[in-house]
């Protein structure tokens, strides 16, 4: 996302957007396994009550608008996690389902340690994880699943400079 057209509200006047990173694309197959486990249970009900019939109708149906809310919740919970890093603070928005989102914040005064995961098979290759700012007051912001999770530490370390 480019950097010098981002705006978000609550930005000061002189408060400069450094970076804008989101969750890694990857953190969508999970529950795209899931769908198609859902996908595949309608063709179950078929092979099961005797080809076309009612219930299996029925099941598609029900099946095709669960698929689609699953679709849309996935992807706006996705696309609506960011983590913006400013001049000033780091801020955290995580859209955990699309009627729950936390936005914490942290200015680079109050940071006391910075640090970075990555943990298993899949993110170690994507050179994907998590980073973790925490404060004195024991507060941690995570940003979780973001590409170059080293790089980001890096860039919050170097504006707490």
């Amino acid at each position: 996302m480019s950097k010098g057209s981002f705006r978000f509200a609550g930005q000061r006047k002189d408060e400069v957007v450094i970076l804008v990173a989101r969750r890694h694309p990857v953190v969508l197959l999970y529950p795209g396994y899931h769908m198609v486990a859902i996908a595949l249970i309608p063709w179950l009900v078929f092979v099961f009550s005797a080809g076309f019939t009612a219930w299996f109708g029925w099941a598609l149906f029900i099946d095709t608008l669960l698929l689609v809310w699953l679709a849309f919740s996935n992807y706006y919970t996705w696309m609506n996690s960011i983590y913006v890093l400013t001049n000033h603070r780091v801020i955290a928005t995580d859209q955990q389902t699309i009627l729950n989102r936390v936005v914490s914040e942290v200015p680079y005064e109050k940071i006391q340690e910075v640090s970075h995961q990555v943990k298993g098979m899949y993110h170690t290759m994507l050179n994907v994880g998590d980073v973790y700012v925490k404060t004195a007051s024991g507060m941690q912001l995570a940003l979780t699943d973001v590409y170059l999770p080293y790089e980001l530490e890096q860039k919050v370390a170097q504006q707490m400079r």
